[in-house]
């Protein structure tokens, strides 16, 4: 005989309705697990829904199978035939909308907060469902609400937040109830991205018009004065037109549901119903996202169509809307499509690209998440916006105005505004359960950063005890002062407290000056030549001092080699000449010389304090007080401070969060393997592909420079940019051939004065490969009146044009970039002394390239190069 169900909360159904209690004990067992809170969340929907169903039922009103109800429907017939209180109209509102949230893909959505409160709610609901229409059990008291224990603090925290919110509601008056159930039962409005992209060409007159509209729409979304009014020959007869005054009119979709309003353009009148006559508003069959798409004209048949290995159903399964298929079978090329997909909703675009990149669609689809839960098996409801808003891929461009949204920030959003919003494909990463170190990998523009910050603020405060602290680390001073910035724009003082944001090597120095490098300092250029003249003394070999100083940096501080035990051991590969044991021997001489010398003078290198720091963290000599380690562009870490990193956190669930991308390895640095230096990322492994910063003209230039070489994944294997493509469309990068250094400034100083006309000075950058020429260039602009500040590794202050070099540029984004001197025997710089073999010239030349795409990929809305002479030989191609 199977035992009965046990449910604190929910027990008192096993004798009324023991289907709702196997609904309620299948979504606290979820819950007790922790590891999809949106699945937590979607089972306590389908409660939610057989709850109404059973009411309906029960008060004789039984949902209609042939009747395509959404939830929000039935709920809205059981409020009047159950004559519903306020408070239950809300509950029954807020339960719904909070659900939703759950109902469709993995994407980490759901909260902690978010899974308790919906316990609560569908608690309070069947209470109410007993004791109003079971009137044996009219005098139901269940037991106090408990949330269940799962031995994580966080829970402890979240149900606390649960109880007070019990209590509050439990105290409010007759009229403050009803004023929130109002609330709770208006329509909402949604924002798509298009609305913003339009806001920032309105002429100041008629934004004010419009943003007065939206203020009208949104205090009641459904009012009659609002002046709603269908387009003329729309393609959608969802569309409609809003007034703003004589001068501007909002594009807005209404559903038949009318629970949600969708403000999509403003335009001039005429303007905005031209824009909107032929586009779509939809929920996709298949994947149950919004989709807001224009209908192509019809194409003529290709002769040799990309996708023909392909059925319209297996690429409408990727969320091509089919109306659009006929487009897509035109396609030839690659080139045509990366153009067509900057007008296809963006998860079709992005499975459409990564499919013709890889040619495996049981891939792309794996890749993409384009997959349904099976906590939510039941077919799409293509009339339920409300739920659809709430979809992963419609959250890519749709926005949910919240009360107390700002409108204005909203939409007119600046790169700060970028930095800090996380976009969906970056959502899982911020919230998943790991049980170890996690890798990501993306191309330039991707949001790593943006995850990685997430990330932190989701670990200070929702998963960690408050007596534990994180690290934020990275390679640059400059981007650990970036994020240390937005970090703290993100929690509360208290979390930004436990946060420790600072650049590896000043982690090192913090934890080696303990040691035996207390008082020591940083070794100069001057310094170095002096230590190296001495020690080549014992060279017997004929080697110059560029062979030992890149011997020194590439295989005994990479790997932190102590003795000559382990010089003997280590591996050499990349190093190009090769050493039998005895010349070995002979270089350690050397080495060994260079390391005693310093050390005598009290001098140090930056690789010395990382393998002391590590050496002293190992063997428990510096407690470390970190819970878990972030770090950024670890692609420009070496293997021994990747294996500080590793030490740093004590080896437990959601201890290490790294993120690079080898396309960006601009330091000099081999491969590196996470699993050689302790860090074991299997099944931990996300890449993200979708470019939210550049155009895709700004991207494409930029990975131009790149074809034919190849990349590590920061672990072994093989990385790609497959797939990696850019939301936005803009200008063509351009070439600005001068003969020489006065026309090429001339060249300089008109395009800044076009760009300052249109961009705040600090969001314009000038950049070049060398101090020298930075020095230069600045001076330059000086002489001409134009206010600049030279970006240095502290965080640039004061009004000004930005002037950097491209190293200078890592981690920083701005409108636009004009990258000087991009001329031959400077882009690239000839290879270093100690490049004498093919194997050296070619990592030269691939770090030199990957300086090239980073400079390129800071600019978000233009980018200009000027060459002051011959154009580099990496710039002869034209842009596609």
């Amino acid at each position: 005989m199977q035992a009965p169900l046990q449910s604190h909360n929910f027990g008192f159904l096993a004798d009324i309705d023991p289907d709702l209690l196997t609904e309620a004990v299948d979504a606290e067992r979820c819950f007790v697990e922790l590891e999809h809170l949106d699945v937590t969340v979607a089972v306590f929907r389908r409660f939610l829904e057989r709850l109404t169903d059973h009411a309906l039922a029960r008060l004789n009103r039984p949902r209609l199978l042939h009747d395509a109800e959404t939830l929000r429907e039935r709920q809205l017939r059981l409020a009047d035939a159950a004559n519903l209180s306020d408070l239950a109209r809300r509950d029954h509102a807020e339960a719904r909308r909070l659900g939703n949230k759950g109902s469709h893909a993995l994407t980490g959505r759901c909260s902690l907060t978010d899974a308790v409160e919906m316990m609560r709610l569908c608690r309070r609901l069947a209470i109410w469902y007993v004791a109003t229409l079971f009137p044996a059990h009219a005098d139901l008291k269940p037991p106090t609400f408990k949330v269940p224990q799962t031995g994580d603090h966080a829970v402890t925290a979240a149900a606390a937040a649960a109880a007070a919110e019990e209590a509050r509601r439990a105290a409010l008056s007759d009229a403050q109830a009803a004023a929130e159930a109002a609330a709770a039962l208006r329509a909402r409005v949604g924002v798509h991205e298009g609305l913003a992209a339009a806001w920032d060409s309105l002429a100041p007159p008629v934004r004010a018009a419009a943003e007065a509209a939206i203020a009208r729409l949104r205090a009641d979304p459904l009012a009659p004065d609002l002046g709603f009014e269908p387009v003329p020959d729309a393609a959608d007869p969802k569309l409609h037109t809003v007034p703003a005054g004589p001068d501007a009119a909002l594009v807005v979709a209404v559903p038949a549901a009318r629970d949600v309003v969708f403000a999509l353009w403003a335009d001039t009148p005429d303007a905005a119903r031209a824009w909107a006559r032929p586009k779509r508003f939809e929920i996709h069959p298949v994947l149950g996202n919004l989709q807001l798409y224009e209908v192509a004209p019809p194409a003529d048949p290709a002769d040799a169509p990309l996708f023909a290995p392909w059925s319209d159903d297996e690429l409408v399964a990727l969320g091509l809307p089919r109306l659009l298929l006929p487009a897509v079978r035109a396609v030839t090329a690659e080139d045509d499509l990366c153009a067509l997909a900057l007008h296809l909703p963006g998860e079709a675009g992005d499975a459409l690209v990564l499919l013709a990149a890889t040619g495996d669609l049981a891939a792309a689809r794996a890749e993409l998440g384009l997959t349904r839960p099976a906590a939510d098996d039941a077919p799409v409801d293509t009339a339920d916006f409300e739920r659809a808003v709430e979809h992963p891929a419609s959250q890519r461009t749709f926005r949910l105005l919240a009360p107390d949204d700002d409108l204005e920030a909203a939409l007119a959003g600046s790169l700060d505004a970028w930095r800090v919003f996380l976009h969906p494909d970056q959502r899982a990463l911020v919230t998943m359960r790991a049980r170890g170190p996690v890798r990501v990998l993306g191309g330039a523009g991707t949001g790593k950063t943006v995850a990685l910050l997430h990330r932190a603020a989701h670990l200070l405060t929702e998963v960690l005890p408050d007596d534990e602290r994180v690290l934020v680390t990275t390679f640059t001073r400059n981007l650990a002062l970036d994020l240390e910035r937005h970090l703290g724009r993100m929690v509360p003082p208290a979390a930004a407290a436990r946060a420790d944001v600072m650049n590896l090597h000043r982690v090192a120095r913090r934890i080696a000056e303990t040691g035996r490098f207390k008082g020591f300092e940083l070794a100069q250029p001057a310094h170095e030549a002096q230590l190296w003249h001495a020690a080549l003394a014992w060279d017997a070999l004929g080697l110059d001092r560029a062979f030992y100083d890149a011997e020194l940096r590439d295989v005994v501080h990479a790997h932190g080699v102590a003795d000559e035990a382990e010089y003997l051991r280590v591996s050499r590969a990349g190093r190009g000449v090769s050493l039998g044991r005895r010349q070995r021997r002979a270089v350690w001489a050397v080495l060994d010389a260079f390391q005693r010398l310093k050390a005598e003078r009290r001098l140090f290198q930056w690789p010395d304090l990382v393998q002391h720091a590590r050496e002293l963290v190992e063997r428990g000599a510096w407690l470390s007080p970190y819970r878990a380690v972030l770090a950024d562009e670890v692609q420009d870490l070496a293997p021994n401070e990747l294996r500080l990193v590793r030490a740093l956190a004590p080896r437990a669930p959601n201890d290490l969060f790294l993120v690079g991308d080898a396309h960006q390895r601009i330091y000099g640095l081999r491969r590196t393997s996470l699993r050689q230096c302790g860090v074991d990322v299997v099944g931990r492994s996300r890449r993200l592909r979708v470019n939210y910063r550049t155009t895709e003209e700004i991207r494409d230039f930029a990975v131009r420079v790149l074809e034919g070489l190849a990349f590590d994944d920061l672990d072994g294997g093989v990385d790609t940019l497959a797939g990696y493509r850019s939301l936005r469309s803009g200008l063509t990068p351009r070439l600005l051939r001068q003969d020489d250094a006065p026309t090429e400034l001339d060249a300089i100083v008109a395009t800044l004065a076009d760009w300052r006309a249109r961009y705040p000075d600090a969001s314009l950058c000038v950049t070049a490969r060398t101090r020298a020429l930075v020095r230069d260039v600045a001076a330059a602009l000086a002489a001409r009146d134009v206010p600049c500040v030279v970006i240095s590794a502290e965080e640039p202050a004061g009004p000004g044009v930005r002037v950097a070099t491209m190293h200078r540029l890592k981690g920083l984004e701005f409108s636009c970039v004009l990258l000087c001197a991009a001329r031959a025997g400077v882009i690239p710089l000839p290879p270093p002394a100690g490049a004498a073999d093919d194997e050296a010239r070619a990592a030269h030349d691939l770090t030199e390239r990957a300086l090239l795409y980073v400079a390129a990929t800071r600019a978000r809305d233009e980018l200009v190069l000027t060459t002051g002479g011959p154009p580099s030989p990496w710039l002869a191609r034209p842009a596609r």
